[in-house]
């Protein structure tokens, strides 16, 4: 055995022109970097993976996004389980503004959930039958339904218009008064005279502390889209 280790020796002495010792130390140095090696390989945990669905919420989650477009209007956000999300109800009188609120909504849970559901109120309008010789009664942006239908067309058009990329990812439905006051009654069994009555039952009974300002007051557009959020959940998820 030393006699073929002493051949191999001179072998690559004289094919790469390092002697005995310098081959020796070689050695020596590849084998103290095998066992550092080998100490790492033992005692390091493997790497974590990065996780691409951080921040997500799971993957049969949903958004349930209910908007009430009138004069005091807002926007009321809750997930799968009825969980308030996030609410908006200050500075949405304008086409600007409402752009800038489903932005953010899609910029920061178009990700975390499977779909986001959008449902808005359909305003009614009531027409007048004009009296002899007063001509066509016409509604314009100056008046009460007017401004109604003008508010719920920019939602619409905003929902659309930043939607239209995540078509499989977003929806959108109109709602009438109706429709979600026979929900209210008939499956929440909330008793009341009026809509608005049973729309603050239902605020008070699940969200309360997401209804009222901050003097206490009740606001009842952030009442009316909360009604219209949970409708969205049920005719979603029934």
């Amino acid at each position: 055995m030393k006699t073929s280790s002493l051949k191999g020796n001179n072998i690559i002495e004289q094919v790469f022109g390092i002697n005995q010792q310098q081959i020796q130390d070689l050695v020596a140095g590849f084998e103290q970097l095998q066992e550092e090696a080998d100490s790492l390989l033992n005692n390091k945990k493997p790497p974590k993976k990065q996780d691409k669905t951080k921040g997500r919420v799971g993957k049969n989650s949903f958004l349930f996004i209910g908007i009430d477009p009138g004069a005091n209007g807002a926007l009321f956000a809750i997930d799968q389980n009825s969980k308030f999300i996030l609410s908006h109800h200050k500075d949405i009188n304008n086409y600007k503004e409402k752009v800038s609120i489903i932005k953010d909504i899609l910029d920061n849970y178009l990700d975390k959930y499977s779909h986001i559901y959008f449902a808005i109120e359909q305003p009614l309008y009531f027409v007048p039958k004009p009296k002899k010789g007063q001509g066509q009664l016409t509604f314009s942006s100056s008046n009460a339904a007017g401004k109604l239908g003008k508010s719920q067309g920019e939602w619409v058009g905003a929902i659309y218009a930043l939607c239209s990329m995540h078509k499989e990812k977003t929806s959108l439905v109109e709602v009438s008064p109706a429709t979600w006051n026979k929900y209210l009654r008939d499956v929440e069994k909330l008793d009341g005279k009026s809509l608005k009555t049973r729309s603050k039952k239902l605020a008070d009974k699940m969200f309360k502390d997401h209804v009222y300002g901050p003097r206490g007051g009740y606001l009842d557009g952030l009442g009316d889209a909360a009604g219209i959020a949970v409708w969205c959940r049920h005719i979603n998820t029934k």
